[in-house]
Formats: C-alpha cells, structure tokens, sequence
C-alpha cells in the first residue's frame, strides 16, 4: 500500500515539474528581419526574466548597429543607447488614449515558422485604412505583451495585436504582414532565429564609458 502511495507521489511530482518546465518563460535571444519596401532592417531581442534589450540595425546593413532600447519590464523604464555617441537617455513613457475600432477575424488556418505552431489572425481598422496578417505562437513568450505596453508606441502592428483578445499570456507573433485595404503590401516583420540561451546580466546596463544625453 505504502508503495503505491509513493509510486502516486513521485508521478504527481513529475507531471507537476513537467508542467512547470513547460511553462517556464523564454530567456534567450530572437532575431527579427523587418522589410519596409527597399530596406531591410535587422533587430535582436535578448530576453532575460523582466530585463529586455533590443539591438536594432542600420537598413541593408545587418553589421552596423544603430541603436539600442534597454526595457525593464518590472518598473516600465526604457533607456535608448547611441552607440555612435556613447550616450544614453531615458525615454519617457507615452500614454495612447486615442479609440481604436478593429476587426478581429480569427482563422482556422495554421502553419508552422521555424518549426512552432501558429495560428493566423487578422486585424483590420477602416480607421487606419489596413490590415495585419499575425502569425501568433501561443508559446511561452509572456516578455512580449508586458513590451508592448511599457513601449506605448504608436506602430500599427502593435496597436493591432493588442485588441486581439483570448490570447495566451505567453503568445507572440512570429510573423506579421502589414498591408492597405486592397491587399497592397507595406511592411512585413518575421522572426529567422529563435535561441534559448542564458543571457548575461551585463547586457540590461548601460556601459560605463556612456553619457547621459542633455537636453
């Protein structure tokens, strides 16, 4: 009897530690490739718990860094780096009250981007005259929706997806295709790399040979 107790305890534990595994929240760094008509621009995102910094590159040259964003998620505080100057500033936060009307259409229609399973949504405003193609894992993700809203950018593609509602905490697209009304493409932006990997806590800091900007 005392066997079959243990042997019930010890599967308990390991579904249990399995799930919590499962659900752990990614740290690691995601590569993104944005196409705006003519330029490509690169962007890399590192994760670490509440601490996310992303790296974004000059156009058509995916070498040549021009700038960095430094988010703690925890207090909502963004600092910008310049790394052509070694400066830095705070970037104060911006409320967006303006109503948005959208509409939401959620499709049966799935498929795979760098091997995760994605569902296409998309969102339409006549307001904004456009519409955006997500393809959204329902991952383990959850640093994305806290971005979102401590950056409060004014960019479609994040105003869109967050009128997107029964989402996942941890749901993130993994590619999204802007476009006008009559299907003309504006932009796309795809994730091409997806590492899970310890992040070193030195890259959340701002160096210490960097300046503060004066305004």
């Amino acid at each position: 009897m005392k066997a079959l107790l243990y042997t019930a305890i010890f599967g308990t534990l390991m579904v249990l530690s399995s799930a919590t595994s499962w659900a752990q929240d990614f740290n690691g760094v995601i590569t993104v490739k944005e196409v705006h008509r003519a330029n490509v621009v690169k962007q890399k995102m590192y994760i670490k718990g509440d601490k996310v910094r992303i790296e974004t590159y000059l156009p058509n040259d995916e070498n040549a860094l021009k700038g960095v964003k430094l988010i703690d998620l925890a207090s909502g505080k963004v600092t910008a780096l310049i790394p052509a100057r070694k400066l830095y500033l705070d970037m104060p936060s911006r409320e967006n009250n303006r109503p948005l009307s959208v509409n939401v259409d959620k499709s049966n229609e799935k498929k795979a981007v760098l091997g995760k399973d994605c569902q296409k949504i998309t969102v339409s405003s006549a307001q904004k005259r456009s519409k955006i193609e997500y393809w959204i894992n329902s991952g383990n993700f959850s640093f994305y929706g806290k971005m979102l809203s401590v950056l409060n950018k004014n960019e479609n593609t994040m105003l869109f997806f967050e009128k997107i509602e029964g989402l996942s905490a941890g749901a993130m697209p993994l590619k999204m295709v802007e476009m006008r009304m009559d299907d003309t493409v504006i932009s796309t932006w795809e994730v091409t790399k997806i590492q899970e990997e310890d992040v070193d806590d030195s890259m959340f800091v701002v160096p210490d040979d960097y300046s503060l900007e004066e305004r």
